[in-house]
């Protein structure tokens, strides 16, 4: 099992979603941050629900965020149209 660890913003749809069931099957926890939450049962998903147009609601999601784990292996920004 991996330690490592994956921010990926926009997890839900596209590239971003692509990527999250990529990093899951191969052992990562991943934080994903979204405006909706990833369906799926994973142990090692945590879901954000986050309105990354809404500053201080991303500011608050982001310091919470670097409280709480020290570093990412990635990074992922695939949120948006």
């Amino acid at each position: 099992m991996s330690n490592k660890i994956a921010l990926v913003f926009g997890h839900t749809t596209g590239l971003g979603h692509a990527l999250t069931k990529q990093f899951l099957k191969n052992g990562y926890k991943v934080i994903g941050i979204s405006r909706s939450s990833y369906d799926a049962q994973a142990d090692k998903l945590i879901n954000i629900p986050t309105d990354l147009t809404n500053e201080k609601e991303l500011n608050t999601v982001i310091a919470s965020i670097k409280r709480n784990y020290s570093n990412f292996d990635i990074l992922v920004f695939a949120a948006g149209h």
